[in-house]
């Protein structure tokens, strides 16, 4: 049993769909003129539709590196924000305490007035308004 060498070309007209115009198309800006028939050999072909693939993924290759870095510099900046946040949280909630505590003074200051002008014998109001 003789083995015959394989025809490509058929295999890579069925592959992308079969000519159209007596074109190849998916191989890029190349736009070689092809026909079943004609008279380019299938290592041209496979050299030219080489190099075709090869261009498109040096330049996808390109083009999620470049993702890449961009996604890297967004998370950076998320990281910062997220510090900051952070921060900003911190600083809320000391000055929360910080407002806790000046109502308490203010409140004691207030009691220790009074009291004072109750031994001064000084007639002194009863506050009643809300402590915030």
């Amino acid at each position: 049993m003789d083995l015959q060498p394989i025809d490509y070309d058929p295999i890579y007209l069925e592959t992308i769909g079969g000519q159209k115009k007596q074109r190849v198309y998916g191989i890029g800006s190349k736009g070689v003129a092809f026909c079943s028939s004609s008279r380019a050999s299938s290592s041209f072909v496979t050299a030219v539709v080489d190099e075709a693939i090869e261009q498109r993924v040096m330049v996808t290759n390109e083009r999620i590196a470049v993702m890449e870095t961009e996604m890297k510099e967004k998370d950076q900046q998320i990281t910062l924000l997220k510090d900051e946040m952070q921060q900003m949280k911190e600083v809320n909630n000391e000055m929360k305490e910080m407002k806790n505590t000046m109502q308490q003074q203010m409140t004691n200051m207030q009691s220790q007035l009074a009291a004072l002008m109750r031994q001064m014998g000084h007639r002194v109001p009863i506050d009643h308004s809300p402590a915030e």
